[in-house]
Order: C-alpha cells, then sequence, then structure tokens
C-alpha cells in the first residue's frame, strides 16, 4: 500500500511540474484524419509536426467528416 502512495505521489509531482513548466507550449490545430487513424489514435500517443513532438491534451473528431479539433502540449 505504502508503494502506490509513493508512486501516485511522483506521477503527480512529475506531471504538476510538466504543467507548470515555462517551455510548455500548447498549440490548436484543426485537422482531417481517416477513420483508420481515428480508431487507433491513443491519448498518450505523440504527433510530429514540423519535426517538433507534441502530446495530445485534448480531441473533438467528428466520426462521419474526420475532422478534428486538437489541443497539442509541446513535448519537454
Amino acid at each position: 500500500m505504502e508503494q502506490n502512495k509513493v508512486y501516485l505521489v511522483e506521477l503527480y509531482n512529475t506531471y504538476i511540474s510538466e504543467v507548470f513548466n515555462s517551455s510548455r507550449r500548447v498549440i490548436n490545430v484543426t485537422v482531417f484524419l481517416p477513420l483508420s487513424i481515428v480508431y487507433k489514435l491513443q491519448m498518450n500517443d505523440v504527433m510530429t509536426i514540423n519535426n517538433q513532438d507534441y502530446i495530445i491534451n485534448t480531441a473533438n473528431i467528428n466520426l462521419i467528416s474526420g475532422k478534428a479539433t486538437l489541443e497539442l502540449l509541446n513535448k519537454i
């Protein structure tokens, strides 16, 4: 039980440190994704745009049109 608490404290410490890091940037993009990618997409996936890696913070995807609005965080 104590190991779980230590793990959670370390996990949240890392998360909080990254969220408030001064080099963290948020970008919003609108893209059209084919369904083959939408079905495989996971929230921990890394997207590369112009040689910069981003992680998905939020995603709003229209499954009919494939239009997706993504909020991305630069990977630091």
